[in-house]
């Protein structure tokens, strides 16, 4: 870490953002279970230093790639859903009565 407030900050901020976005590939990639955790962005650090810049544009490059694969995503995940659904309807018997009520 740097003795500079602004520029720590911004270091910490991008290893945060970096972590959060090595989650969500692993997401996309299908090798991570739940809810990636929230990020949120940091609203005091004032422009970004000149030594972080080219870092700052890698980590917008592969948000973007991350954003880019949700479409599919969710398109291959509709797909497996509708074909497990037909899967069930072959599969599964239909709920027949066990009991008739002959009270009345």
């Amino acid at each position: 870490m740097s003795a500079d407030p602004a520029v720590a900050g911004w270091e910490s901020a991008l290893d945060s953002l970096e972590d959060h976005v090595s989650e969500a590939e692993r997401l996309v990639r299908g090798r991570l279970g739940g809810a990636p955790s929230s990020w949120s962005a940091p609203g005091d650090l004032g422009p970004v230093p000149d030594e972080f810049l080219f870092r700052a544009r890698q980590l917008l490059r592969r948000q973007q790639a991350v954003i880019d694969a949700i479409p599919g995503m969710m398109s291959s995940t509709g797909d497996q859903r509708r074909v497990v659904g037909r899967i069930a309807d072959a599969t599964v018997r239909p709920a027949v009565p066990v009991y008739i009520d002959v009270a009345t």
